[in-house]
């Protein structure tokens, strides 16, 4: 209720991440730093790095090359 008195209602029938009401590539970004650096798990640098490797998943000719560790 707002103080003149009116009510206001919303709904919200796919909430946001849901395929259909999808994040941003910013909001994802925000999402995956936010949750990488939850208690120390990762420090920007890194997750950042992380994330512009995921972007271009798709673009990967050789993965070897791409993860050496998987030697």
């Amino acid at each position: 209720m707002t103080i003149n008195g009116q009510r206001l209602l919303s709904r919200v029938d796919e909430t946001k991440g849901d395929p259909s009401n999808a994040l941003t590539k910013q909001e994802a970004k925000a999402k995956a730093m936010r949750l990488a650096q939850f208690r120390g798990g990762a420090i920007g640098d890194e997750i950042r790095g992380w994330i512009e490797l995921i972007w271009k998943l798709d673009t990967v000719e050789n993965w070897v090359n791409t993860f050496p560790e998987l030697q």
